[in-house]
């Protein structure tokens, strides 16, 4: 419910004392809504006499109960009485940012509002963007093209300042769904903290436009409220959501540590991330399916490895790939041992996975304990009504034997907005170029430079000797490749270091003409033998190609007298250097030239 001024209402926007300001809103006939200033004193009942516009503004509502003004001006502050169990839902604008305040129930603001109604504000103090907590009596500034829904359990005040495209109070019921999940995590990662064991595996898929990332990113919150650090991977290579903390770039898979709220994150810290190269896993799924294994065999050493048991018990949570079939799933389920899989708003993958995995989860683990002892036969010679110690069972044992994946299923987030394909452009777009320029608060300068493109052969080695040459000037343009039997051809039990063996690094010999204006990726490899299993250090985006006397990548591989020879050059926006002003590695992976082509200038 937004909350009218200038008409005998003060939305109590100050310190308290003296002149408060308010809002003026002068209604007139049809949808015009203007815009005036008026005053209020004091706390509690405002007093606000403000004089209204002419309603010029061309308003109403827009898709909800409330909508702004097209003639909004960026001074221009509402502010909105959410009930217990709704949230508010902000478009922001293209290029302005816009503000939002939490009231306290000891500031003025939410005085005003006790006073004009006499409710009582004492829980009307709390609200959350995607399960992270907004502090109260702080203003947030909500970035341009973001889309936020401000959600309360308890009913709250909030303030926006600026210009935005829509904004309007629903209804959320999915929260409840969601909240059921997030209890079942609580009590898995609890018992894995308990016994030291892995906390829970979860992968998140559905329909397409459901919410998966949104709903990912209120998991890994409500994990870091309650003091985990769990991990957040992100398999879907389209570079589709429009949440700058959890943001890979189009065209890498990767993960990441949650150590705090994705809210106050800005970016993402210390990934680990590999060049997939294109945006939809059908593209080359074998190598997509070899990266995934890399992405798990990572996060399993690291596993094996932690000592905090607290982090350990963290587990992950995963965004799965973009309508992925039921086979991909599967696959993706073994290559990363899910255990819990929540399925949004699609019914039938819900069915058919718990077909496959056929688990209920238990209440508790005195009621797991009695199941194994009826299991077992030994229900008889126990008294069924006894309290069983938990701590002097041997409870581990028993719950690894039962099958160890849950299907969840949840109705899709509510007020998601269905992705069109030139948002998803520029979705992308702003993600890279936030990679290369930084933010505003936090402005940015790339490198250019220009690197000589040296020949390699097909066994990984550079056709000319190179220890002439400054680190720093030179590079091998090359792709990754699935060179033998594919991942369904091979045993069930493949080790992932022998299927490292299916990948090979190849040499780029297509035109370097279709690189203009294409990411590519950074490997951290040293030579061609690592090449295949390294992570990405980080991208580039190459400006221009240069190829003096029309050499190219094939006459260069075939011509070994490279003593006059003159190579091509690449020019290069990339993020930072070494400590030693190197590039970390001279390979550089690419990919689909043609639809990882942006313009970001």
């Amino acid at each position: 419910m937004e909350i009218p001024s200038g008409i005998g209402f003060n939305t109590g926007v100050g310190a308290g004392s003296g002149a408060i300001p308010g809002l003026g809103v002068g209604i007139g006939l049809g949808q015009g809504v203007g815009t005036g200033i008026g005053t209020g004193v004091g706390m509690g009942v405002g007093t606000g006499t403000g004089t209204g516009g002419s309603g010029s503004g061309q308003g109403g509502g827009i898709g909800g109960d409330v909508g702004p003004g097209v003639g909004m001006t960026k001074s221009q502050v509402r502010a909105y009485k959410i009930e217990a169990g709704s949230e508010l839902r902000i478009i922001a604008h293209p290029t302005q940012p816009c503000t939002i305040r939490l009231f306290s129930s000891s500031s003025s603001g939410a005085g005003a509002v006790a006073g004009s109604g006499g409710a009582q504000t004492n829980a009307m103090t709390t609200a959350e963007i995607f399960g992270a907590e907004l502090p109260p009596d702080v203003d947030m500034k909500i970035a341009p093209l973001s889309r936020v829904a401000i959600y309360t359990w308890h009913g709250c005040i909030l303030q926006i300042r600026g210009m935005v495209q829509q904004e309007y109070e629903s209804v959320n019921k999915s929260m409840k769904e969601y909240m059921e999940v997030i209890q079942v995590l609580d009590n898995r990662r609890n018992f894995s903290k308990l016994h030291g064991t892995l906390g829970p595996r979860v992968m998140v898929t559905g329909s397409s436009n459901s919410g998966k990332s949104t709903l990912c990113q209120i998991l890994c919150n409500y994990a870091a409220r309650r003091g985990y650090t769990p991990l957040f991977i992100d398999l879907d290579p389209r570079g589709s959501t429009d949440k700058e903390n959890m943001q890979f770039p189009a065209g890498t898979i990767g993960a990441i540590k949650v150590n705090e709220f994705f809210l106050h994150s800005k970016e993402l810290k210390n990934p680990l991330s590999f060049f997939f190269g294109h945006l939809n896993v059908t593209d080359d799924l074998q190598l997509y399916l070899y990266l995934c294994k890399l992405l798990s065999g990572a996060i399993s050493l690291r596993s094996q490895n932690i000592q905090d048991t607290n982090s350990q018990a963290s587990g992950f949570i995963l965004n799965a790939p973009f309508q992925p079939s039921n086979d991909l799933l599967k696959e993706l389920i073994s290559i990363f041992n899910i255990d819990v899989v929540v399925v949004m708003d699609d019914p039938s993958t819900q069915h058919y996975l718990s077909d496959q995995y056929d688990y209920k989860e238990p209440q508790s683990y005195e009621i797991l304990e009695k199941q194994h002892l009826e299991e077992s036969g030994n229900a008889n010679n126990s008294n069924p009504d006894q309290e069983i110690d938990i701590n002097k069972l041997n409870i581990e044992k028993q719950f690894e034997k039962l099958p160890k994946i849950s299907v969840v299923g949840v109705s899709k987030s509510d007020g998601v907005i269905s992705i069109t394909s030139q948002r998803l452009a520029e979705i992308r777009r702003e993600c890279l170029k936030s990679y290369f320029f930084g933010t505003p608060e936090f402005p940015l300068k790339p490198h250019t430079i220009n690197l000589k493109v040296i020949p390699m052969g097909d066994d990984g080695k550079s056709l000319i000797n190179t220890s002439t040459l400054v680190s720093s000037t030179w590079c091998h343009l090359v792709e990754l490749q699935i060179a033998s039997l594919p991942a369904s051809a091979l045993p069930a039990d493949q080790d992932v270091s022998i299927i490292g063996n299916q990948a090979q690094v190849l040499p780029y010999n297509k035109p370097l003409k279709n690189l203009v204006n294409t990411i590519a990726g950074i490997s951290h490899a040293k030579n061609s033998t690592c090449a295949p299993i390294s992570s990405m250090a980080g991208i580039v985006h190459i400006r221009a190609v240069h190829e003096d006397n029309n050499t190219g990548m094939e006459d260069m591989q075939q011509n070994r007298s490279h003593i006059n020879m003159t190579f091509p050059t690449i020019e290069v926006w990339c993020p930072g250097l070494n400590e030693h002003g190197e590039f970390p590695s001279h390979y550089i992976f690419v990919g689909n030239t043609q639809k990882l082509k942006f313009h970001l200038e």
